[in-house]
């Protein structure tokens, strides 16, 4: 296993994650700032249609997103008889579609929020912040033992 190459990828997946956290903060103090010099844009029906969208995509995009990631990681997801390093940007790719997911569904949720303007969006995209901060970060260890798995099952598909 190259370890530089693993090292930089690591370093790339850190930046992006720190990237997403980032933007979503920025688009939430955005959104927040917006909606408190214009208040609510439509009424009180519409504001409800609104919020009960936000938290049902809010509610199918965490568990989708984490478990797509944990099924398309698994040893037996990841690409065989390819090199390391194809397999780390594999697995790479999975972990921006992950958070991309995560990201995206944030701004919809203060998007919401400014259309809509009830608390509770915010608190919805404060739960989606913290699923991105605490389960998507990335690791050197968990990568290193996706890798190592994937090539243990390798090896004992050609013995």
């Amino acid at each position: 296993m190259d370890e530089k190459l693993l090292k930089q990828e690591i370093r790339v997946m850190n930046r992006l994650y720190f990237g997403f956290i980032a933007i979503a903060i920025i688009f939430g103090g955005l959104f927040y700032y917006m909606h408190q010099l214009s208040g609510n844009v439509f009424n009180s029906e519409e504001c409800t249609i609104i919020q009960s969208i936000a938290m049902l995509i809010m509610l199918v995009a965490i568990p989708f997103s984490l478990k797509l990631y944990k099924k398309k990681t698994e040893a037996t997801a990841i690409p065989s008889e390819v090199s390391n390093e194809a397999k780390i940007v594999y697995l790479k790719q999975w972990f921006i579609i992950r958070i991309y997911i995560l990201e995206m569904t944030s701004i919809v949720l203060f998007l919401s929020y400014y259309l809509a303007g009830s608390n509770s969006l915010l608190i919805c995209a404060g739960i989606t912040l913290m699923f991105l901060v605490f389960f998507c970060k990335p690791n050197e260890q968990e990568l290193k033992e996706k890798l190592e798995e994937s090539e243990k099952m390798e090896n004992d598909s050609k013995a």
